[in-house]
């Protein structure tokens, strides 16, 4: 297992119901409370983007991905050699490109809501996956969030799910508004041979707590 480490880096439209197309306004998209159709589905995008649900999967179709602010755009490159997949930061400012991360299965990344930071969620293995942390402020950083870090951070009742399973895997959730980051931490082995899952709250200080 990979210990922490911190370093510097460079559809289909929805079905509209006949009410819709007449224009009443009792008519909402996704129970939003937003009239449809057209106009919006893209004021239901911009919305969910500002709300900090700016994430994609990678390997996929769609290999860009803007911050919330529009700052960022960060870009996945696939290539036939290892790396097989690289991610590249562009700066939209000044259109300079930095590769920051490269994987070699797949990844899930997620924008914070106010484009300071990054999370990916990396699934290198068959029995574990990582968290990797980019911050924005000042110069572009890296921190790895490994299972070996998390035991360190986790409370004693759960530090053995960490360490004596032999399938362990962290995973990225979400970010909430107070820049706490929401991830789930699952995984099955000698300590837990029924399997176990468990949410919690990362903070930047380190701080590793149980949440729902």
């Amino acid at each position: 297992m990979r210990v922490a480490s911190e370093r510097v880096v460079r559809s289909q439209e929805p079905d509209v119901s006949s009410a819709a197309r007449r224009g009443s306004n009792q008519t909402s998209l996704y129970g939003l409370g937003l009239p449809c159709p057209r106009k919006s589905l893209a004021l239901l995008i911009g919305l969910l983007t500002i709300t900090g649900w700016a994430q994609q999967k990678w390997p996929g179709t769609v290999n860009t991905i803007k911050s919330p602010s529009g700052a960022y755009t960060l870009i996945n490159s696939d290539h036939d050699t290892e790396p097989h997949h690289t991610l590249l930061l562009q700066n939209n400012k000044n259109g300079e490109e930095t590769t920051i991360y490269s994987y070699s299965r797949n990844v899930r990344v997620f924008w914070s809501p106010q484009s300071d930071r990054l999370a990916i969620t990396d699934n290198y293995a068959s029995n574990e996956s990582r968290i990797i942390l980019f911050s924005m402020e000042g110069r572009v950083t890296e921190k790895d969030l490994t299972v070996q870090s998390l035991a360190t951070l986790a409370a004693d009742s759960d530090r053995l799910s960490f360490t004596n399973n032999d399938h362990v895997y962290p995973e990225v959730l979400s970010w909430e508004r107070d820049g706490a980051l929401r991830i789930k931490i699952w995984g099955y082995g000698l300590q837990d041979p029924r399997g176990f899952s468990r949410t919690y709250r990362y903070q930047k200080n380190d701080s590793l707590k149980r949440g729902h």
